[in-house]
């Protein structure tokens, strides 16, 4: 199972962290590969470009793994190299 825990809403010179928790109720881990994008679902076009100046950090993509029975927490921006986003802690 996969619950996304998202902001309500954003203003200008707001900083957003997106956190997704994957839940695994199996008896054997899994690997998965997670990506964050914003795109027209239509077309599947990005729109990230639309949102400059924000600072975006790219790739959004994460590799993971979730034990048996266990959960992975899985943060956008990656604690690990938040630069840009000083207020995301």
């Amino acid at each position: 199972m996969v619950r996304p825990y998202l902001p309500r809403f954003l203003r200008e010179e707001n900083q957003a962290e997106i956190k997704v928790v994957v839940n695994n109720a199996a008896t054997k881990s899994f690997g998965a590969r997670s990506s964050l994008t914003s795109s027209i679902p239509a077309t599947e076009q990005s729109v990230l470009s639309q949102f400059q100046p924000i600072k975006i950090q790219m790739p959004m993509e994460k590799a993971f793994t979730v034990p048996a029975s266990g959960r992975k927490r899985i943060f956008f921006p990656d604690h690990d190299s938040v630069q840009s986003w000083p207020d995301c802690l």
